[in-house]
């Protein structure tokens, strides 16, 4: 065969397999490490709740993956004004948490101005879903739990506590305290579901009455339990959601 034969051959297979390479999806190399969604704080980025966050490497099991990350950011407190948020101010308590930094400021009322300063509990359950890489069609990013509620029952996601349902680990788990729901809330407050063992339901959540993120149970008739999100993750087969309760 002449010699621009054989080249014009190779040349043809190195285009066959480009064009296969072209055509196959992307991988990254860091696929299991956590990249924070938005621009993170000079503050957190020193604290060791960004570094537990680092650390974790995801392991594609949406559920498995949500629940962890937010155990990671355990004791968090929130700060005093838009610099403090490494969350190892424990005298703070004017509602600023670097969760807030990825929806954005906003001035809810509470005398802090348009800032990061605002009830961050629904803020807290959205980072992480975030940073789990939970997708937005999957479970949208909210502030507000009243709304949310609203948006998951018109989407079918919505499990009411009166139907029996029995949570899962990263079920979204929403509260109402009778003084609010006097006030037309639906809801009020919003945390993670950890676990359950038929009689209490655990969880993890932001914005508590400690001011921090902090673990949580429930009997599962408890008052003030309106109900659950329940996504439709992306789980992977034989994931054990065996988190501590």
């Amino acid at each position: 065969m002449p010699i621009f034969g054989i080249v014009k051959k190779i040349c043809c297979v190195c285009l066959a397999s480009l064009m296969l390479f072209a055509s196959l999806p992307l991988l990254s190399v860091e696929s299991d490490a956590v990249t924070p969604t938005y621009y993170v704080s000079n503050e957190y980025k020193s604290s060791k709740y960004y570094k537990a966050l680092k650390d974790y490497k995801l392991t594609g099991d949406e559920r498995y993956d949500l629940v962890s990350i937010a155990l990671t950011q355990y004791g968090y407190h929130e700060g005093n004004d838009d610099s403090d948020m490494s969350g190892s101010n424990l005298e703070g308590f004017k509602n600023f948490a670097e969760y807030n930094r990825m929806y954005g400021k906003l001035d809810n009322g509470e005398g802090n101005g348009m800032s990061y300063g605002y009830s961050w509990c629904a803020a807290f359950v959205s980072w992480c879903l975030r940073q789990a890489r939970v997708p937005e069609e999957t479970l949208e990013t909210f502030v507000s739990c009243s709304k949310a509620v609203r948006t998951f029952r018109a989407e079918g996601i919505f499990k009411e506590k009166s139907s029996g349902y029995i949570p899962l680990a990263g079920d979204i788990i929403f509260f109402v305290k009778p003084e609010d729901a006097a006030m037309g809330y639906v809801a009020s407050h919003v945390g993670m579901v950890v676990g359950c063992d038929g009689e209490f339901v655990y969880t993890i959540e932001g914005n508590t009455d400690l001011l921090k993120v902090c673990q949580k149970k429930y009997p599962l008739d408890g008052e003030k339990i309106v109900g659950y999100a329940v996504p439709e993750y992306k789980t992977v087969e034989g994931t054990l959601y065996d988190f501590p309760l």
